[in-house]
């Protein structure tokens, strides 16, 4: 090494000592003699008496010729530049361990090129390679293969929506691995999961030597949201110097609907407010962390976390002048940091419950009541069998009460202290049954009990028991009621009968009963936004949609298990987080939860003993290339100067060709503004001023012909049936041509060739945010599936590893009601040449907000359509108006309805969702038949 310079092969400098030697045959050998032929009358004309033949070559000549070949020498050396900084150092095989959580996912393409150097390095020298990925669902044996099938594993690795297991992978490599047997580089992720010390020491057991890598570029994780009364807090944690953090909320149909500000001051912590009426704040159902591509930045909501409102309500018995004597007020007290509490101001208990119900209350507090009048009694039945809670409170007129809004049947009396079934102490809380809704709640030992009401134990069969005294009598009982539930406390809300209102227990008690209430739309007995999870319900949940690494929605895969309980549901390979749902409750399990931990990985506290190094700052750089394009440019002036010297190249064409050289030479490291060329000005103009189809070039002729003649033939039919006359489809290059000049590209995945570059790929996201739709047709519904590749196709995987490298929405097959089966023939079906694959869409709810509309069209054309069944193949055409290709089946109306699913998506692609207008409905219902 000499400075920031190193070399690779320094052996082949002692070739330089040969220099002397190469001068001294250069000096002693004379230039070739010129020949001259000698006619004795054309030995006159060719002759100068002046011109002398030089005896030994010219002293600049053998110095071009030395510095030729000491640039030769000095490129087979290998230099490179900054050699310290090669990653793949050392002669043992390489041990490559890469995080790949969700905490690497905004900066993981630079991680992946970073590996890839540490590969094409180690390849270089000829050393197996042993990859690791921390967050690799597979428990395979580490295994040292050669760089190129390395180099294939790591192009498959992708960012994972949970935190690694460090530990089990550093079980693994000290299962594969002796000590001192690798060398070791571990590109590390920002927060460490509780396993990186351990993986710290194993590799440091294992490398002979080690280099751990981190980002300097800051990152942004979103804690969960507090939906408070005054607003919803979102926390927002940065890792590095970040400066400040756009929050942005969607509800459920993906629709931006509000965006806030969390400003850094001092600490690593910030906090955006979202200042909404309740109502608009439960319609959130996912936040996000804008610019910051990571399932750590997106929290999910559900209906726990969706702000109840709680109405108070207390019997006539109860009200009384001083409003600290309140039955009620220690529930107020409890429950008003957590839930919009609603009191009602109509007279009396019947009009006060009648205003809860209408005003949407989801769940109503009720205490010091008898007996209700039979309307209100079955309008109170009709709002929890609709989702509400009903939670009473025992007073000493509740065994007056109908039974139907009590969870058990009682017994007369109570029991007290003194009293016929009196105690001989106050009794304790004895237990919270796990089953039951306080079941992780810890039991308080210092609440005591001096007065009850009794459930009759042949009713418990019927009810559940919450909470129950030491000698085993219930504190508190619920039953489920349709969609809703009731829920008694055995004792007074005040502490009358108990010292429980007091205590820290009862605050969370309550705060259980909210959480797992569900929440009512406005209006009496209307439908409820989500059930209520029952502790009888042994259903497991099963995944709706999942997030991937990046923090985008989308189905599960194969990996994805039921699970039996979402309050022990932890993200992991078998549990990504994601939404599941059971018996139509949707519950949201996040990447970051209220207990995980966001300790920085900080390899001082690792006891990291490696070197230590940056993703950002410049890699070792190769500099033999350059040395081998300057010894060819030197072999040219060589070449040029024999020439000279013996004459065959006069002097002014050398100038000439010197100049031109020189001129190419400067032109190469700028870029000239050059104008608009004519066919590029005639193909804007084209575009603009005339509709035509394009699909993708493949570079496969075959596909490229079928996809040319099919949009001709779909070209034809829509001039044929419809208003529109398109001109000649258009072969785009998706490199190099500009994509802006069309509304619709036609994409067929050749499983064959090779996945654009993450620069063409950005080409194909902007059209596609801007307003563009991208058709991709894998072509392979009838096709086959290749065996341990998840029941995929070629072609499938081709494109997933296409669409990786954009912003995917969430898709769906093509719903009934869409405005794509009514854009203008009414479909069903999907058909092209196959009719076995589904058409998918940019997924815009389960449901259309307005039920009496027939379509439904979101707010603009999905950017996206992937589909199977070759379209173009059943479009295609020869000059003669001749179909290319057959159908599969062999149906006439299978390809007059690929005509028309062509026509459909033309038309929902230039025209939008206007067939969702209201004023299309009375039309699409006569053709409908309804």
């Amino acid at each position: 090494m000499i400075g920031a310079v190193g070399f690779l092969a320094p052996w082949m400098l002692a070739a330089l000592a040969a220099l002397p030697i190469i001068w001294l045959i250069l000096r002693l050998t004379p230039p070739k003699p010129r020949r001259i032929v000698f006619p004795p009358t054309r030995m006159l004309f060719g002759l100068d008496e002046r011109e002398n033949t030089p005896a030994r070559t010219p002293w600049w000549l053998t110095a071009l010729r030395l510095a030729l070949i000491a640039l030769l020498i000095l490129a087979l050396a290998e230099p490179i530049l900054r050699p310290d900084q090669r990653l793949a150092s050392g002669q043992s095989p390489l041990l490559l361990v890469l995080d790949n959580g969700w905490d690497t996912a905004s900066d993981f393409r630079e991680r992946v090129a970073v590996a890839e150097t540490a590969v094409a390095e180690a390849q270089r020298d000829g050393r197996p390679v042993a990859l690791v990925a921390t967050a690799d669902p597979r428990a395979d044996l580490i295994a040292a293969t050669d760089a190129a099938t390395a180099a294939r594993r790591l192009a498959a690795i992708e960012p994972q929506p949970y935190l690694p297991d460090r530990a089990l992978a550093a079980e693994r490599i000290a299962n594969a691995d002796g000590a001192d047997s690798m060398d070791v580089l571990w590109i590390a992720g920002r927060i460490d999961d509780g396993g990186a010390a351990e993986l710290a020491g194993v590799l440091d057991k294992v490398g002979r030597s080690a280099r751990l890598l981190q980002s300097d570029r800051p990152g942004l994780v979103m804690l969960p949201p507090e939906n408070a009364a005054d607003a919803v807090h979102v926390p927002v944690v940065r890792f590095g110097a970040a400066t400040d953090a756009m929050i942005a909320g969607f509800d459920d149909e993906g629709r931006r609907i509000v965006e806030t500000q969390a400003a850094f001051a001092d600490g690593d912590r910030a906090e955006g407010l979202i200042e909404l009426p309740a109502d608009l704040r439960n319609d959130l159902a996912r936040l996000v962390v804008s610019g910051e591509a990571s399932a750590g930045a997106v929290q999910l909501l559900d209906a726990n976390w969706r702000r109840k409102s709680v109405g108070l309500v207390v019997g006539e018995a109860g009200r009384r002048a001083q409003p600290l004597l309140s039955p009620l007020t220690y529930v107020e007290r409890a429950l008003e940091p957590r839930a919009d509490l609603l009191r009602p101001s109509a007279p009396g208990t019947s009009a006060s419950l009648d205003q809860l119900m209408k005003a949407g209350a989801s769940v109503i507090v009720l205490t010091e009541t008898g007996n209700l009048p039979q309307e209100t009694t079955e309008a109170l039945l009709k709002w929890i069998e609709a989702g509400g809670t009903l939670v009473r409170f025992a007073s000493s007129n509740i065994s007056g009460s109908d039974e139907r809004l009590l969870p058990v049947r009682l017994r007369e009396g109570e029991r007290a202290l003194g009293g016929s079934l009196s105690w001989e102490e106050p009794q304790p809380i004895g237990s919270f049954p796990a089953a039951g809704a306080f079941g992780r709640i810890g039991v308080p030992k210092d609440v005591v009990v001096n007065r009850q009401v009794l459930a009759d134990p042949v009713a418990l069969e019927e009810a559940e028991v919450w909470a129950e005294l030491r000698d085993g009598t219930p504190l508190v009982t619920a039953r489920n009621q349709g969609r809703g539930r009731i829920v008694l406390f055995h004792v007074t809300a005040e502490p009358g009968w108990s010292n429980l209102p007091i205590s820290g227990a009862f605050v969370e008690m309550l705060t259980a009963i909210v959480n797992t209430a569900g929440t009512i739309e406005t209006g009496t007995g209307a439908a409820p936004r989500a059930a209520n999870e029952t502790a009888a319900d042994s259903q497991p949940w099963r995944p709706e949609q999942v997030l991937d690494g990046y923090g985008r929605l989308g189905r599960p895969g194969p990996n994805a298990k039921l699970l039996a309980a979402m309050a022990d549901a932890r993200p992991g390979p078998d549990s990504p987080p994601g939404l599941y749902t059971r018996a139509g409750t949707l519950r949201a399990l996040n990447a970051v939860g209220p207990n995980t931990a966001l300790a920085p990985l900080d390899p001082v506290r690792l006891r990291w003993t490696g070197d230590l190094g940056s993703l950002e700052p410049g890699r070792a750089w190769p500099i033999w290339p350059y040395l081998l394009a300057a010894a060819a440019l030197l072999a040219i002036l060589d070449g040029l100067a024999v020439l000279w010297l013996s004459g065959r190249l006069v002097r002014r064409l050398a100038g000439t060709a010197a100049l031109v050289l020189a001129a190419s030479l400067l032109a190469l490291p700028t870029e000239r503004a050059r104008a608009q060329s004519g066919a590029e000005m005639e193909a804007a103009l084209t575009g603009t001023l005339q509709t035509r189809l394009a699909y993708v070039v493949t570079g496969d002729p075959s596909i490229d012909d079928t996809s040319r003649a099919g949009l001709e033939g779909l070209t034809r039919y829509l001039a044929s049936r419809t208003a529109l006359e398109p001109g000649e489809p258009v072969a785009i290059d998706i490199g190099t041509d500009e994509l802006a000049f069309f509304s619709l590209l036609y994409w067929p995945i050749d499983a064959t060739a090779p996945v654009p570059q993450p620069a063409v790929m950005a080409r194909v996201d902007a059209f596609m945010k801007n307003g563009g739709t991208i058709l991709f047709d894998t072509r392979d519904a009838g096709g086959a599936i290749v065996p341990g590749a998840g029941g995929t196709t070629p072609e499938t995987q081709k494109l997933r590893a296409i669409l990786a490298q954009v912003d995917v929405p969430p898709l769906e097959p093509v719903p009934p009601d869409h405005v794509l089966g009514k854009a203008f023939y009414l479909l069903r079906d999907f058909p092209g040449r196959w009719d076995t694959s589904q058409l998918w869409v940019e997924s815009i709810g389960d449901t259309p907000r307005d039920s009496n509309r027939p379509v439904r069209g979101g707010d603009g054309v999905s950017p996206i359509l992937i589909t199977g069944n070759d379209f173009a193949a059943a479009w295609a055409i020869d000059e003669n108006g001749r179909y290319l290709y057959p159908t599969v089946p062999a149906d006439p109306r299978q390809r007059d309805m690929a005509f028309r699913t062509g026509v459909n998506i033309v038309m929902y692609c230039f025209t939008g969702n206007y067939k969702a207008d209201q004023v299309h409905v009375p039309a699409l219902l006569e053709r409908l038949g309804q």
